[in-house]
C-alpha cells in the first residue's frame, strides 16, 4: 500500500516571483545542476484530488477538459469571508493541461456560518476560470535527465540541501521558465520503491509552459540520485476563454484563523 506526501511549508505555495524566462535547449545541452530534497507531510489527499468529482464531471461533460492528461494540481480547500461577511469555501489555483489546452480555475461553494468555527454548504460547488486553447498539431515532448555524479548539494551534515519550493528540486535549466507560475510537488512510497512527482505550469507574454517530472528510486533517500523522466509541453496560445460566472467579491479574508 503506497503512502502519500505533500511538501511543507512554502513548498506548497505558488511561486509568484518575477523570474526570467529561458528557452528549453535540447538534451545534449542541458545543464542539469545540483539537486536538493524537499521536506514532506503525509496527506491522504494530494494536489488535484482536491478538486470535487462532481466539477470535474462536470467540466469534463462540458468538454472544458478531454484529453489524456499531462499535469495538474490544486491547493486545498479553505474557508474564507467576503467583504459583505458572506462565508464561502474555495479550492484554489487548481489547474489541468494536455496536449489541447490548459485550464486554470477555482471551485467555490457559498456555506452557512453556524458560529464556533462550524459551517453548512448552501450551494453547489461552482468552478470558474480561463482556458486557454493551443494550436492544432502541437504535443509534449518527453526526455530523460539523469543527474551529474557528484552534483548534490548537501549541507554542513552531509545531507541534501533542502528545497523551499517545488521548481528547487528540478534541474536548474527547467526552472527559469517556470518561475512565476504555479508548482506542486508529490511524493509516493511502498515497500522497496518511492516516486517523486513535480508538476507546474506558467502562462506568460501568450504563450503557455507546462511540465511534469518525474523520479523513481527504492528508497526516498535514493530519489536525489535517480534520473528525471520530463514531460514538457511550450506552445503559444491560440485563444482564451472564461469559465464560470465571475466573482461576487476580489476582496476576502480567511474565515478561520
Amino acid at each position: 500500500m503506497s503512502k502519500y506526501l505533500v511538501p511543507v511549508g512554502r513548498a506548497t505555495l505558488m511561486d509568484r516571483g518575477s523570474g526570467a524566462i529561458a528557452s528549453l535547449r535540447t538534451p545534449s545541452e542541458i545543464s542539469r545542476g545540483a539537486s536538493r530534497q524537499l521536506n514532506y507531510i503525509r496527506s491522504e489527499i494530494i494536489g488535484f484530488e482536491y478538486v470535487p468529482k462532481q466539477v470535474i464531471r462536470q467540466l469534463r461533460q462540458e468538454g472544458i477538459i478531454a484529453g489524456a492528461e499531462i499535469a495538474a494540481y490544486a491547493d486545498p480547500p479553505v474557508v474564507k469571508r467576503r467583504n459583505d461577511c458572506s462565508v464561502y469555501q474555495v479550492v484554489s489555483d487548481a489547474w489541468w493541461a494536455d496536449d489541447t489546452r490548459l485550464v486554470v480555475f477555482e471551485v467555490v461553494r457559498d456555506l452557512e456560518d453556524l458560529g464556533g468555527k462550524n459551517f453548512r454548504p448552501t450551494g453547489a460547488w461552482a468552478p470558474r476560470g480561463t482556458a486557454y486553447q493551443l494550436p492544432a498539431g502541437i504535443s509534449a515532448i518527453t526526455y530523460s535527465c539523469a543527474p551529474e555524479p557528484g552534483g548534490s548539494q548537501q549541507d554542513s551534515g552531509g545531507a541534501a540541501a533542502a528545497a523551499e519550493h517545488p521548481l528547487d528540486v528540478l534541474p536548474e535549466y527547467l526552472q527559469p521558465s517556470l518561475r512565476g507560475g504555479m508548482a506542486g510537488a508529490r511524493i509516493e512510497w511502498g515497500r522497496k520503491w518511492a516516486r517523486e512527482t513535480v508538476v507546474a505550469h506558467r502562462v506568460d507574454a501568450g504563450r503557455v509552459r507546462v511540465l511534469r517530472a518525474e523520479r523513481e528510486g527504492k528508497s526516498q533517500q535514493s530519489l536525489i540520485r535517480s534520473t528525471w523522466t520530463i514531460t514538457s509541453l511550450e506552445a503559444p496560445v491560440a485563444r482564451s476563454w472564461r469559465i464560470g460566472a465571475m466573482p461576487r467579491s476580489s476582496s476576502s479574508v480567511p474565515a478561520i484563523p
